[in-house]
């Protein structure tokens, strides 16, 4: 049938679908232009063919570039661990050789070993609380271990600096009693060296007059003072020993304090008692001396220089050290004649 509005096969353009509005995709005839519903391969209105587009072909994407594999968070974390641990060892090692060869471990070897076991502890503790960053809580305590260390240092020195001048000034009155022109020559020095060159032969005369109490105390600290606990400590020794004097280990202020209170002491004790010691000959002490050659020197170093001038520095400190521990060991009435005999044939 044919009507005035077109043929059966191709109705007019009126009575085509406008839109396809069901959601699917509309695709617009070439010819006459009616939408056809996706997928149709015939225009519903003129019956052309329908034809899409080609799309255009996409760029192909850049291949990603090669990324150098980087360490993993937990792989750091354990070379930190690893490397706290064997830096923790050392410290303690070198905290117990010392001791087991019979020294005392320096101060820096303390604060060493103590600093780094904060740090160790501090990442421990990071690593059981999960922390994502360990490393940066060590960071942290070691940033208020710096701080702390500097603050308690400044403090440190500025107690110590008064802790010497106290010393020193007592020193200066002590032998102000005894000697007035020989504390008048120490006023104004700070080198320990130089006032104790002044002291020395103060020194002297003081041990021959103090009481017997204050003689022994005085030499107990002398030789604690020269016990080396150091290879240069031994030279000190080895220096004292062969009449050079005693020198003070700057790291050991505890012994310079110690020493240096019982020589104020004595020079006191001395200004203090009226009545002088008699000063014992050799007749008196040889008795008390021989028996204590022959048990600390067998060999007879004492009688001939040059063989005790071969002996190493740490065999000549302990030959004098033992003896004079065993003069310390006898009564005290014989220790103090044979620390009087001894300081009367020294030269002031």
């Amino acid at each position: 049938m044919v009507t005035s509005a077109g043929s059966a096969y191709y109705p007019s353009r009126a009575l085509a679908p406008v839109a396809i509005r069901d959601g699917g995709r509309v695709a617009n005839c070439k010819s006459c232009g009616a939408a056809n519903p996706d997928g149709a391969k015939f225009c519903g209105n003129c019956g052309a063919p329908v034809t899409r587009p080609t799309p255009p072909p996409q760029p192909a994407a850049a291949a990603p570039s090669p990324i150098a594999p980087q360490p993993s968070r937990s792989a750091l974390s354990g070379l930190l661990t690893v490397f706290l641990i064997i830096v923790l060892i050392g410290s303690i090692a070198g905290l117990l050789i010392p001791v087991l060869s019979g020294a005392a471990p320096y101060a820096a070897h303390r604060n060493a070993g103590g600093f780094l076991g904060v740090l160790l502890f501090t990442y421990i503790l990071a690593r059981v609380r999960k922390a994502r960053q360990p490393w940066v809580w060590v960071l942290y305590a070691f940033l208020g271990l710096m701080l702390a260390y500097a603050f308690s240092g400044a403090l440190r020195g500025y107690s110590d600096a008064k802790e010497q001048t106290r010393l020193g000034q007592s020193l200066v009155d002590a032998v102000a009693s005894f000697d007035s022109s020989a504390a008048s020559r120490m006023q104004g020095l700070a080198d320990k060296q130089a006032m104790m060159k002044i002291v020395a032969p103060v020194l002297l005369r003081a041990m021959q007059r103090a009481p017997d109490t204050a003689l022994l105390a005085f030499n107990a600290a002398q030789v604690e003072l020269i016990t080396p606990t150091s290879d240069n400590d031994v030279a000190r020794c080895a220096a004292a020993v062969r009449g050079a004097g005693y020198s003070f280990d700057p790291a050991n202020e505890q012994k310079q304090a110690n020493y240096l209170q019982n020589v104020a002491a004595l020079i006191r004790a001395a200004a203090n008692n009226p009545v002088t010691p008699d000063v014992p000959t050799a007749d008196d002490t040889g008795p008390l001396l021989l028996p204590l050659y022959d048990r600390v020197d067998p060999s007879g170093y004492r009688n001939d220089p040059a063989k005790l001038s071969k002996l190493s520095d740490k065999d000549q400190c302990q030959i004098y050290l033992n003896f004079q521990r065993e003069i310390l060991a006898l009564a005290p009435a014989d220790a103090a004649r044979i620390f009087r005999f001894i300081m009367a044939t020294r030269k002031p």
